[in-house]
């Protein structure tokens, strides 16, 4: 993800005026359909970790990714 998609995706929120608990709400959402997409075949391949290690990436950008602490919002 680039520094300009990080800043449009910010002035996206900042637009819809999320919460810190929708915020969080929206990022979990996104990466457990993307985690659940990876695990269907019951098996982790290197570039799907690769991918989940790219979104939780993206997501911290944008203000927190599962994992994090709630305060980070």
């Amino acid at each position: 993800m680039t520094s300009d998609e990080v800043q449009y995706l910010r002035s996206k929120q900042a637009t819809l005026a999320l919460t810190p608990d929708e915020l969080r709400w929206v990022h979990a959402h996104a990466f457990a359909g993307i985690l659940a997409g990876a695990c269907q075949d019951k098996a982790i391949t290197e570039a799907e970790a690769t991918t989940l290690n790219t979104v939780h990436g993206a997501l911290q950008a944008l203000g927190w990714a599962p994992g994090d602490a709630p305060a980070m919002v």
